[in-house]
């Protein structure tokens, strides 16, 4: 395959990643969605939950056409209040609608719910599609776990655009990602900066998070190695050493990052400073993502980190320095730091200014200094 070729493929992949197989699980959305309105694909981050959508909403066209209303979730926000501005809207439309919600475990169950008993009263037939990390027990639950075989070696084929790969090597990888699309697509992104590399070894890229501990939700430390432990980190890893220079090299690839990967991608950059990190769980985390501790001389230094992957036209608002600022004082910490793949209010940093030498906010552009010193050689 020429060089060409080859440099479009995997420029491709910075897009969205080909779809393959799941042909039961469209058929269980079929069923769901006319039995009882409401399905729930629940999975991990990277098995494909929004591609699985967008796949079916394609196949589907003829029932639904244009009647598709897509709303990416967000903390702090409200389902209800965006249904009921175009509620009105909905009068005198023809036939079904889908209505999907991404990302649906960052809002209130009771919110999510009263907004879709408020489109189901209308005139009108609504479908829900909810894509979530984790059950939430509103409607007919499909779980999403990685590719199987098949479909796995498919994916590879399409993404690459040729098939002369060993069995064993496909098998490695598909081991190694657990079949997840997402962690295929970056192991592939990584190939593309040394194609001699058997993909059988691409799995050699993941490291383990490198962070010295992990608190439960009772802020209690979490054994090594424990049940526990597991339940709290997920599987999918930061790739670290050759995809922290991709990252590095194209700072924007942060965005394809979801909120928990980029903790970690956080964590890995100050734990690369020489800082202990730990990393709090997902959710309930008391306003701060991650505890920063570094030893200078006999004294010990403690910060906490909020972390916040927005879109860079959603600035950081003044409430999140505000909270932050109450778990430095609360827990008498040195200083809070913001870390944001976006910028913040005027108000944001107004409030931080009254908190001289304790709190420190990092936007973008930071962020991109942060990386900078792995963009020239890989670590």
């Amino acid at each position: 395959m020429d060089a060409t070729r080859l440099n479009h493929l995997f420029n491709n992949l910075d897009g969205s990643p080909f779809f393959v197989g799941r042909a039961g699980e469209i058929e269980a959305i079929d069923e769901s969605l006319i039995k009882t309105g409401i399905v729930e694909i629940v999975g991990l981050g990277g098995t494909g939950k929004t591609t699985l959508a967008n796949a079916y909403t394609t196949m589907r066209r003829e029932r639904y056409g244009d009647r598709i209303i897509r709303y990416q979730a967000y903390s702090g926000a409200g389902l209800s209040s965006y249904v009921y501005s175009l509620a009105d809207s909905f009068r005198g439309l023809e036939g079904p609608l889908l209505c999907i919600v991404d990302s649906a475990e960052v809002l209130e169950p009771g919110d999510t719910i009263e907004a879709i008993r408020r489109l189901e009263t209308g005139p009108w037939i609504v479908h829900f599609m909810i894509l979530s990390r984790v059950r939430l027990g509103i409607g007919t639950t499909i779980p999403l776990d990685g590719l199987v075989y098949d479909s796995f070696q498919q994916l590879l084929r399409r993404a690459i655009g040729y098939d002369q790969f060993s069995d064993m090597d496909v098998t490695q990888l598909w081991k190694d990602t657990g079949g997840s699309p997402h962690l295929l697509k970056t192991l592939l992104s990584a190939w593309s900066l040394d194609r001699n590399r058997p993909i059988g070894t691409l799995g050699q890229l993941l490291e383990p998070l490198n962070v010295p501990g992990i608190l439960g939700p009772d802020g209690r430390p979490v054994r090594r190695g424990s049940d526990r432990e597991q339940a709290v980190i997920e599987r999918v890893q930061l790739v670290t050493g050759e995809m922290l220079h991709r990252i590095a090299m194209r700072p924007d690839l942060v965005f394809e990052l979801d909120s928990r990967q980029f903790e970690e991608l956080a964590a890995e950059l100050f734990s690369r400073e020489g800082f202990e990190v730990t990393l709090t769980p997902r959710t309930r985390d008391g306003g701060k993502d991650l505890y920063l501790a570094q030893r200078r001389g006999f004294a010990t230094f403690q910060y906490a980190v909020e972390c916040k992957r927005y879109h860079p036209n959603r600035p950081v608002a003044v409430d999140v320095v505000r909270k932050l600022a109450g778990v430095v004082n609360g827990e008498r910490l040195n200083a809070g730091i913001v870390l944001t793949t976006s910028r913040f209010t005027k108000d944001a940093y107004n409030v931080a200014a009254q908190y001289r030498y304790q709190m420190s906010l990092s936007d973008f552009t930071t962020l991109k200094t942060m990386l900078e010193p792995y963009g020239s050689a890989y670590r």
